[in-house]
């Protein structure tokens, strides 16, 4: 085998080793998202959070009104075809939205799908103590700071 095509080899097994070992740090890393989280103010606006499986967030957004809880949204992190997706799901939708996770630290991630009318990119941060999510197409975005309300 020339050394060149060795070399491009053992550079692309490398790349997905390394890309796949990330990917396992992505669940490890955001384990501070379980719990649940209410938008500041008093809102009756919730996320919770929880990890079904190792490589596998689960979450829903909802509202509590007298105590009736409403789920307007259902959401997932999880890894599909060597990649990592924040998966939603919302009633005005035929289907889930599948956004690609373009970048993540240990605070938080970026999630991604320009096909996608609204949003085309959605945001989430830990910032101290409070969850900051933005959703945003183009110009036009929207922020939301959540209170974590148990561990």
């Amino acid at each position: 085998m020339k050394p060149t095509l060795l070399f491009i080899l053992i550079s692309f097994v490398s790349f997905n080793l390394l890309a796949q070992a990330k990917q396992k740090d992505f669940h490890k890393k955001l384990k501070w998202l379980i719990g649940t989280w209410q938008i500041q103010n008093d809102s009756d606006v919730f996320e919770a959070w929880n990890q079904k499986e190792k490589n596998f967030f689960e979450g829903i957004g909802y509202t509590s009104k007298n105590g009736q809880k409403e789920v307007t949204e259902k959401m997932k992190l999880m890894k599909k075809e060597n990649k990592l997706f924040f998966v939603a799901d919302v009633p005005h939708n035929k289907k889930e939205i599948e956004f690609e996770i373009t970048s993540w630290n240990k605070n938080g991630f970026t999630a991604e799908n320009p096909q996608h009318d609204f949003p085309k990119k959605i945001i989430y941060q830990k910032q101290k103590r409070k969850l900051v999510v933005m959703i945003a197409v183009e110009d036009k975005q929207q922020t939301f700071t959540f209170t974590k309300t148990n561990q």
